[in-house]
């Protein structure tokens, strides 16, 4: 289920490949498969990865990836349905986790950031000002990237997250004290 062994009908099993990345998937698939782990769980990773990704990608990112990263956050500021909204915004963190060149830590967060998709829709759909809010955090976090700042892209990443987090705890706050 995994995809890392192959079994041979009359010669035995083997391993195929155990490429960090690919192991870092099939934990995700487990999870979904279990629905072990809330949405709590995964925005706390959120935070612990995310920050220190953006700080690694500031001292590796290149100059295209800059200019491909400001034109999705011009995009990004066209846009109205919820729903683009958030998967442009998934897009921009991933291609920030890309440029750190660790295909480990973009399958970690990839598999984290694809369960907080559905609280981030919610937000966009709840919160009235998220358009402009998200400009400007990604603008942030764009700027330190484009210094090579790695101090400033933590701080950046971290408040954007943080943010985020906060918001979505306390909704769910809400709904489970009226539950």
């Amino acid at each position: 289920m995994a995809g890392v062994l192959d079994v041979r009908r009359g010669d035995g099993t083997f391993v195929t490949d155990l490429r960090p990345d690919r192991l870092v998937r099939a934990i995700g698939s487990f999870l979904d498969l279990a629905n072990d782990t809330g949405l709590d769980e995964m925005l706390e990773c959120r935070k612990v990865i995310e920050p220190s990704a953006t700080a690694l990608a500031a001292t590796r990112i290149d100059a295209a990836t800059l200019d491909a990263l400001h034109q999705r956050i011009e995009r990004m500021r066209t846009l109205h349905d919820p729903e683009e909204l958030v998967r442009e915004d998934l897009a921009f963190h991933a291609d920030i986790v890309a440029a750190t060149g660790n295909r480990t830590l973009e399958s970690l967060l990839s598999s984290v950031t694809q369960h907080t998709a559905r609280a981030r829709i919610w937000r966009a759909l709840i919160k009235s000002d998220v358009l402009a809010w998200t400009h400007e955090q990604h603008m942030d976090i764009y700027r330190a990237l484009r210094a090579h700042d790695s101090l400033a892209a933590v701080t950046a990443a971290n408040r954007h997250v943080n943010e985020v987090d906060a918001w979505v705890r306390d909704r769910l706050d809400a709904v489970r004290d009226r539950a």
